[in-house]
């Protein structure tokens, strides 16, 4: 019965392949007046198109048949039922839904990042910046301000969490619903780190002549630290980089000075791991990984202790008690205690998550494995796949 249920999903994923490969044949002879980025041909129930005369944007369908005529500056390649995305026309930004109408129509001079409000990806949880009229502002799923656009900057986050705006020269933090986190009292952009804890400039720190605005992470010519939830200062101000979403294990990531080390300090802002690191990440799963060089990369443990004696040239982390490591030129699977849960085989890290399962290559050829146990579903064979995408 196994045998038989592998052999009927390889035919389906055959069967996939075949038809996607038949999209690529027609993309490859589209006609000579479009341009079209096939990367994306093979998910999509509408594609996107240039028309290279106007240099604008239009859809068809994977038949060529004309979905949106060229009259757009941008489009997304896809946008997905629950989700809403920008376009842009006429020098304009607004915001589109899954069936291409205006939801905002184009009016913003300018659109930052989209985020969630809450855990679920829905219209209702959908936020977006948008400036207008010179100001910033925050819109809903519906096209709604829940922010007015009163702030001359904005640091939108990538999370559900409260970030950095300006008013006049001074920033604060705020929430997705205008409420104020932290006063307007600095010259540069403070952090939120979690309901407890923020990072803040160092008083009176000006932005130099001719700099632009900062970026959304420390800027490196200006010291922080680490304070409470009112902006009371917790440790000197060291620090001109952090990478935590909120502290795991009690430690936040930092780098310390200008070009410096990165290390860890806990909650309070004392200094637990010294800076010493190239690079690093949070902690997860009771382990963070680091650079100890140009090209090698560990494990460690919240004391800053070396997990297993492997010395990898790339390592990615997925806190869920395993990650994705690289040694001898080739992938595979390690667990937090730093041990092989799959030896390295693999010619690239398996990418993409999709139906269960990650698709990976070994030896010039790709196939498909399972997400949770990594085990070989459909076994390496095609000389190119793609995600799956509801069972195909």
């Amino acid at each position: 019965m196994r045998t038989l249920f592998v052999f009927v999903f390889s035919l389906l994923a055959c069967a996939a392949l075949h038809a996607q490969g038949e999209n690529w044949r027609w993309a490859y002879q589209a006609p000579d007046s479009i341009e079209i980025d096939w990367r994306y041909y093979y998910q999509a129930e509408r594609i996107v198109f240039k028309d290279k005369k106007s240099q604008l944007y239009g859809y068809i369908d994977t038949t060529g048949r004309l979905i949106l005529p060229a009259v757009y500056q941008d489009l997304p390649n896809s946008i997905y039922p629950s989700w809403h995305a920008t376009a842009r026309q006429a020098g304009k930004w607004g915001i589109i839904d899954h069936n291409l109408q205006w939801v905002s129509p184009p009016q913003y001079e300018a659109i930052q990042s989209i985020w969630l409000v809450g855990d679920d990806i829905s219209i209702a949880t959908f936020r977006i910046a948008v400036k207008i009229k010179g100001k910033w502002g925050v819109l809903n799923g519906e096209g709604k301000y829940t922010v007015e656009p009163i702030y001359d900057e904005m640091h939108p986050p990538y999370f559900h969490q409260p970030f950095a705006a300006k008013k006049g020269d001074k920033w604060g933090l705020i929430d997705a619903a205008g409420k104020t986190i932290l006063p307007f009292d600095y010259f540069r952009p403070p952090y939120y780190v979690d309901k407890n804890l923020r990072f803040v400039p160092k008083p009176g720190m000006l932005l130099p002549e001719g700099e632009e605005e900062p970026n959304q992470w420390f800027e490196e010519e200006v010291p922080y630290a680490l304070a409470d939830a009112t902006g009371k200062p917790l440790s000197d101000f060291l620090y001109n980089f952090y990478t935590s979403v909120s502290p795991q294990n009690g430690l936040i990531c930092v780098r310390k000075g200008k070009g410096g080390k990165y290390g860890y300090i806990n909650t309070r802002g004392k200094e637990i791991i010294a800076p010493q690191y190239v690079s690093a990440f949070d902690f997860g799963d009771g382990v963070a990984c680091v650079q100890i060089d140009d090209e090698k990369y560990i494990l460690i443990d919240p004391k800053g202790k070396q997990i297993s004696n492997l010395i990898l040239e790339e390592l990615f982390w997925s806190y869920k008690k395993k990650g994705f490591a690289k040694q001898g030129g080739k992938w595979g699977v390690l667990s937090s205690k730093g041990k092989w849960i799959l030896q390295p085989t693999f010619d690239e890290e398996p990418w993409i998550a999709t139906d269960g399962l990650r698709y990976a290559p070994k030896d010039g050829k790709y196939g498909y494995i399972n997400a949770k146990d990594y085990t070989w579903r459909i076994k390496p064979q095609y000389e190119k796949c793609e995600a799956f995408d509801e069972g195909i």
